[in-house]
């Protein structure tokens, strides 16, 4: 594994560390709770926490295949969002602890897929669907961003 990505493993575990302890001592009701001007519940927060490593993976995936990278494999804000959307749709009736528990193995499995990139794939554009610079051009960063 390449040293940047065992530190941003480490960091990555850490966090996820914090944020399970954080988890286990919020009152239930908690869950339900809309900060203002946030579309999103606390719990749909978590609910993507517990699903945005699957597209992630998918990611370095294409990334070790060689193929273009695209989030979700959107080409258009739309079809992002729409996937997105469906993403939070399949765990909407999931109680917390099948969260938790979702979002450590989809972690583990993200984790697994981007310890074999190399500085080659780190380096590969991620296109950003629906952005745009100021000339109307596609925005792209490298994976490793």
């Amino acid at each position: 594994m390449l040293p940047e990505l065992g530190v941003l493993a480490g960091r990555a575990a850490a966090a996820r560390e914090q944020l399970e302890a954080l988890i286990a001592v919020v009152p239930g009701d908690y869950w339900d709770r809309r900060e203002a001007g946030d579309a999103w519940t606390a719990r749909t927060h978590l609910q993507h926490l517990a699903t945005i490593d699957a597209p992630t993976r998918a990611l370095f995936a294409a990334a070790t295949a060689g193929s273009a990278l695209a989030p979700f494999g959107a080409d258009s804000a739309a079809t992002f969002e729409a996937a997105r959307a469906a993403l939070l749709d399949s765990v909407a009736n999931l109680p917390v602890p099948a969260l938790v528990e979702r979002m450590r193995a989809e972690r583990e499995a993200a984790l697994g897929a981007l310890a074999v990139l190399g500085a080659r794939e780190l380096a590969m554009p991620v296109v950003l669907p629906g952005v745009v610079d100021a000339w109307r051009r596609p925005v792209a960063v490298p994976l490793r961003q």
